[in-house]
């Protein structure tokens, strides 16, 4: 991992807007438990390219690590705007929003994703 990491960081050296160098930075910082780090790679990604679903996927990921839930769930709703059918996308939201005691949000989400995936519905209690 610290050889990738060297890497990346020379490539963004040599190209400051590399925006696969900022990502896979900021998911070595969260491999490496590095939130913060990881937090403002993503959002350095997301400000060139607002429609990255899978930093927004992975900025949630960080900000539930610690834990800014409430940023965490703009950044799912956000995901679930541009790319409705994605069902883990359904079901990490709805596990947030019942963090937050948001429960017939939650159960509403987390039914929606069982329309994309049926098998893993099966073995969620609402």
């Amino acid at each position: 991992m610290q050889e990738a990491e060297r890497v990346y960081l020379q490539i963004l050296k040599q190209q400051p807007t590399h925006l696969d160098a900022m990502h896979n930075l900021g998911t070595i910082a969260c491999q490496s438990q590095k939130f913060d780090n990881a937090i403002n790679y993503f959002q350095q990604v997301l400000t060139y390219a607002p429609q990255r679903l899978d930093t927004h996927t992975n900025l949630a990921h960080a900000l539930k690590a610690i834990g800014n839930l409430l940023e965490a769930i703009k950044h799912y709703e956000l995901i679930l705007e541009a790319s409705p059918n994605l069902a883990d996308i359904h079901f990490k939201l709805g596990q947030l929003l019942a963090t937050q005691e948001r429960l017939d949000e939650a159960s509403r989400i987390i039914k929606k994703q069982s329309i994309f995936n049926p098998k893993i519905s099966r073995h969620i209690l609402v």
